[in-house]
C-alpha cells in the first residue's frame, strides 16, 4: 500500500496542482460529511445544443460509490451526496436518483443559496463538504467549502489563477473536464487518508460491511430543487 506522501507523488507525476499540504488534507478530511459537485464541466464537457450529450460516465459513478464508502465507513452512517446546476439538467437529477444522492438543486444562479439549504435542511456546514467544481459560477459555493477541488481546462488560464490567489482551492485536477476528474479526485482522497486498498477490498468482495453501507444507500430517495425569488423549492 502507498503511503500518503507516495500517494501525493503519483498524482502530482499524473499532472494534477495540490495546493494544500498532505496534513491539510487529511485534517480537512476527518470533518467532511458530505459531498457536493457542480454538473457541467464536471461530470461532462459540458456542451450544449442539437446533438451535444448532457450525460455522466460510469467511471466517474464508480468513483463516487467508493469515496462515499470510504466516508460512510468512517462516519458509521450516510454521507450527503449533492449536485448544484445552474441549468435544468434531467440527467443530473436521473443521476442523482440511481446513485441515490440526497438533492439536486436545478436551475441555481446564486449557488451559495444551495448551500445554505445544504446546511439548514440536511445539517451539513459548507466546511464539512467536498466540492468539484470547475468555473465561475461555482466559486460562491466553492471558496466556503471545506476541500475544495477545481476541475483543469487549458482554455482558462487566468481562471485558474484568479482561484489558486484567492486560496479558493486545495487541488487542481490532472485530468481536464469531459475526462473522468470525479474518478481522480476520489481516488486521491481514498489514497491520502490511506484507505484505498481497503476500501477497494470490500467493494470487489461485497464484504458484510459493504452490503451494510449498500442496503442503507437505497434507502436514500434523491429529491429535486429549483430556485424561486431567491428560495430553494421542492420540485416533481
Amino acid at each position: 500500500m502507498l503511503s500518503s506522501s507516495e500517494v501525493i507523488r503519483v498524482f502530482e507525476d499524473h499532472g494534477a496542482d495540490i495546493l494544500a499540504s498532505e496534513n491539510d488534507l487529511k485534517n480537512k478530511f476527518r470533518n467532511i460529511k458530505g459531498i457536493l459537485l457542480d454538473w457541467d464541466g464536471v461530470f461532462n464537457d459540458g456542451l450544449k445544443g442539437d446533438g451535444a450529450s448532457n450525460t455522466f460516465s460510469e467511471v466517474d459513478a464508480m468513483g463516487l460509490n467508493l469515496l462515499r464508502f470510504g466516508l460512510w465507513d468512517r462516519l458509521k452512517q450516510m454521507p450527503g451526496a449533492f449536485i448544484i446546476s445552474g441549468l435544468y439538467n434531467n440527467s443530473a437529477f436521473q443521476f442523482a436518483q440511481r446513485e441515490s444522492f440526497n438533492a439536486v438543486y436545478l436551475d441555481v444562479k446564486d449557488k451559495s443559496k444551495a448551500l445554505q439549504h445544504i446546511n439548514n435542511t440536511y445539517r451539513i456546514k459548507p466546511s464539512e463538504l467536498i466540492c468539484i467544481f470547475d468555473d465561475v459560477l461555482d466559486l460562491a459555493m466553492a471558496k466556503d467549502c471545506g476541500l475544495r477541488f477545481l476541475v483543469s481546462r487549458k482554455s482558462n488560464p487566468l481562471f485558474i489563477e484568479y482561484v489558486k490567489s484567492k486560496k479558493w482551492c486545495d487541488y487542481i485536477t490532472a485530468n481536464s473536464t469531459g475526462a473522468n476528474p470525479i474518478r481522480e479526485v476520489c481516488e486521491f482522497l481514498l489514497g491520502v487518508v490511506d484507505s484505498y486498498e481497503r476500501i477497494l477490498d470490500n467493494r470487489i468482495s461485497f464484504s458484510a460491511t459493504y452490503s451494510s453501507y449498500w442496503n442503507e444507500r437505497k434507502n436514500t430517495t434523491a429529491k429535486r430543487f429549483s430556485s424561486k425569488d431567491g428560495l430553494m423549492v421542492e420540485t416533481q
